[in-house]
């Protein structure tokens, strides 16, 4: 039964509590999630972290653990494509960018607070970066 488990973080099945240590300390992100021992294939990975923002930042979780045809998602948008993501091309993981991340939760941030509504690709054109 395949679970989700979150670079930094824990899945429900896996017994890991010291997870929420990670969000307190980023500088322990990448080795909690380095700890924490792959069970499943895992088909979403997403980096929700600052790191990849600095050229000497280590990468949030083991790239020799991505196997295609993951999904590999980053919120990093310093650079277009973060380490993350070329480790994970490189493995023949399909990825998004972190603008293209952000493209796509603005529409959900914007209805929540009742600002209307509006398309990834219509904010996309205001933005000028279609």
């Amino acid at each position: 039964m395949p679970c989700s488990r979150i670079a930094g973080g824990a899945d429900r099945d896996s017994g890991h509590d010291d997870a929420h240590r990670a969000f307190r300390r980023p500088d322990r992100a990448g080795q909690v999630a380095d700890d924490v021992q792959p069970v499943f294939r895992f088909d979403l990975v997403v980096n929700a972290t600052p790191l990849g923002m600095n050229a000497d930042d280590p990468l949030p979780l083991d790239a020799s653990r991505l196997l295609a045809p993951a999904f590999v998602g980053e919120v990093v948008m310093k650079q277009e494509i973060a380490p993350l993501l070329r480790a994970a091309r490189e493995r023949g993981c399909q990825v998004q960018i972190g603008t293209d991340m952000l493209f796509e939760q603005i529409p959900l941030y914007l209805e929540f607070f009742g600002f209307g509504k509006a398309t990834p690709d219509e904010l996309r054109a205001v933005a000028m970066l279609a």
